[in-house]
C-alpha cells in the first residue's frame, strides 16, 4: 500500500507506538515489523513440516481478541481510547476499531464506511487527513472525534 512506511515513520516521529494486530501468520507479521519498524506484532502461528503448511494453526488473534489486545496494550501503556488510532481493512477488524478514538479504513472497498471516521485511498491521504485533525485543538479531547 503506497505510503505505509512513511506513515509509520511519521507516527514514530510523534512518539506514537505502532502495533500490528493480524489474523495472518507470524512470518508475515514479523516481515511487516522489520519492513515498517513497528513496535510489536500480534499474529497467529501457522504450523509447517519440512517447509510445508500442515493446515494446523494456533490461534492467538481472532476478531474478538483484536479488541482485547488493544485494551490490554492501552492499559499497559496508560493510553486512553481517545489517543488510539486504528487502521483497518475489513469487517474482522470491528472489535479493534471499537477500541480506538480515531478509526481509518484503508483498502476496505467501502466495507467499513459505517465504522470509521475516514476511508483514505492510501496512507498519504491518511496522513494529510490526520495532520488536519491534529491541528484541531478539540480533536479527541473528549475521547472521541469529529466527522470530516
Amino acid at each position: 500500500m503506497p505510503g505505509a512506511k512513511d506513515f509509520v515513520d511519521w507516527l514514530h516521529e510523534r512518539d506514537q507506538k505502532v502495533v500490528l494486530v493480524t489474523g495472518g501468520p507470524r512470518e508475515v507479521a514479523e516481515s511487516a515489523v522489520a519492513l515498517f519498524g513497528a513496535d510489536a506484532a500480534f499474529s497467529n502461528e501457522f504450523h509447517y513440516e519440512v517447509g510445508v503448511f500442515t493446515g494446523d494453526v494456533t490461534i492467538h488473534v481472532s476478531p474478538r481478541t483484536k479488541g482485547e489486545i488493544v485494551r490490554g496494550l492501552a492499559a499497559k501503556w496508560g493510553i486512553s481510547k481517545g489517543e488510539i488510532l486504528a487502521v483497518a481493512d475489513g469487517l474482522m477488524d470491528l472489535p479493534l476499531l471499537q477500541e480506538a478514538g480515531t478509526r481509518l479504513g484503508i483498502n476496505s472497498d467501502g466495507k467499513l464506511r459505517d465504522h470509521v471516521d475516514f476511508e483514505p485511498a492510501d496512507f498519504h491521504e491518511a496522513r494529510r487527513w490526520l495532520r488536519g485533525r491534529l491541528a484541531d485543538p478539540g480533536f479527541a479531547s473528549d475521547g472521541g472525534h469529529r466527522n470530516p
